[in-house]
C-alpha cells in the first residue's frame, strides 16, 4: 500500500543513517519535508501499474519481487486520474 505519508525530498541532500523516524525496510532515510498523505492508501495496482502489468509472478510472490526491485513509477495525467478515481470511490464507500 502506498500514499499514507508523502514527503518532498531535498535533491542532492545527504542521506541520514540515524533518522528521527525509522522505517524498517530502508537502511537510510532521505532528507525532506512531510507534505501530506491520502486518507486511503493506494493498492499496488493503482500506485505501481507498470510493475503490476509487467510482472508474470503470481500475486503471492509479487511482494518480494516488488521490494527487491524498488520500481520507479512515473506520474502523468492518466496516473493522476486513476489514483484520484480510486480515492474518490474509496471516500464514497466510507
Amino acid at each position: 500500500l502506498t500514499g499514507l505519508e508523502i514527503a518532498r525530498g531535498i535533491p542532492y541532500a545527504d542521506t541520514m543513517r540515524e533518522p528521527q523516524f525509522v522505517h524498517n525496510t530502508y537502511p537510510v532515510a532521505l532528507k525532506g519535508e512531510y507534505v501530506g498523505g491520502f486518507a486511503q492508501p493506494l493498492p499496488r495496482e493503482i500506485a505501481f501499474p507498470e510493475f503490476v502489468a509487467e510482472t508474470t509472478l503470481p500475486a503471492s510472490r509479487q511482494d518480494m519481487a516488488f521490494r527487491g526491485t524498488a520500481p520507479i513509477q512515473f506520474v502523468d495525467q492518466q496516473y493522476i486520474d486513476n489514483a484520484m478515481g480510486f480515492l474518490e470511490q474509496a471516500m464514497k464507500n466510507d
